[in-house]
């Protein structure tokens, strides 16, 4: 009976060691922003081919805005966020359309803003974390009024 418990414990002692050691997040690199960009302005259109068409507003340091998705069908969403130096992070949500099955999704990314604001470039993720997805490229627009 003893060698029962004592084998029990032990293998609850490796489930309780595996199970932690699975469910630890690596520590990925912080982005750190880089300097502001005088007079940025990043509202407008901007070409995506990862999300679709994204319309974006800046007031300050907020930016808000919106994307078009590449199937049109519910992969639309809203994109929230602040400017920091020459990074934009945002938190973006996609209400989806469960009749479609295209489910609700909301994650995370980073923006690097190179050539004054003419081009995004980062990566994204979903729920907390803001890499996880893939790149994220967007260029403005050059025919964009709104």
């Amino acid at each position: 009976m003893y060698l029962i418990y004592t084998h029990l414990i032990y293998v609850s002692l490796l489930c309780l060691l595996l199970s932690s050691a699975c469910t630890k997040k690596e520590q990925t690199p912080t982005v750190v922003p880089g300097p502001a960009i005088p007079g940025l302005n990043l509202s407008g259109g901007f070409d995506c081919v990862q999300f679709g068409f994204m319309k974006l507003k800046q007031v300050g340091a907020k930016v808000t805005g919106t994307y078009d998705g590449m199937r049109g069908n519910g992969d639309n969403g809203t994109i929230a966020g602040i400017v920091e130096g020459d990074l934009l992070r945002i938190e973006w949500k996609q209400p989806g359309k469960p009749e479609a099955a295209i489910f609700p999704l909301k994650g995370k990314a980073w923006l690097r803003i190179k050539e004054k604001g003419s081009s995004l470039e980062g990566k994204w993720g979903y729920e907390e974390s803001d890499e996880d997805g893939g790149t994220w490229k967007a260029e403005k627009s050059q025919f964009f009024v709104e």
